[in-house]
């Protein structure tokens, strides 16, 4: 399933999102910033919603995508992460942002060109964190 990130979903803090939250039909009144139907409760907000976009990663610290990374967010006081997930040859999920691991590890290749053996031996950013599933 080469390319199957998903992007866009919002993880909030797991201790109080319900693991299916549920779904709501129909729209919220206009806020001050116009009109913004959800269906998802846990977005319905009356104003910008600020996410961690790829966790609290910085060149010298945590890489993107990673525990540490999302840790570091949630301590800042970040209530949204955002990640993406890919599928590794034999089918574990895989929280990392590009198809490739190139970018940002001390290894190459297509995710889903690699078994999770080989892709969790990959160390993300200055801290050599793993790469999260």
């Amino acid at each position: 399933m080469r390319g199957s990130g998903l992007r866009g979903v919002g993880i909030h803090d797991q201790r109080s999102l319900p693991v299916r939250p549920e779904r709501r039909s129909g729209t919220r009144p206009p806020g001050r910033f116009g009109a913004v139907a959800s269906s998802w409760a846990f977005l319905d907000h009356d104003g910008p919603l600020a996410f961690a976009h790829r966790g609290a990663h910085r060149p010298e610290g945590p890489g993107e995508n990673t525990m540490a990374a999302f840790a570091a967010a949630v301590d800042l006081g970040y209530s949204y992460l955002e990640t993406d997930v890919h599928l590794t040859a034999d089918g574990v999920v895989v929280a990392f942002h590009d198809d490739h691991l190139d970018r940002v590890t001390d290894m190459t290749g297509a995710i889903c060109d690699l078994t999770w053996d080989e892709v969790q031996r990959a160390k993300v950013g200055a801290d050599g964190d793993p790469v999260p599933r």
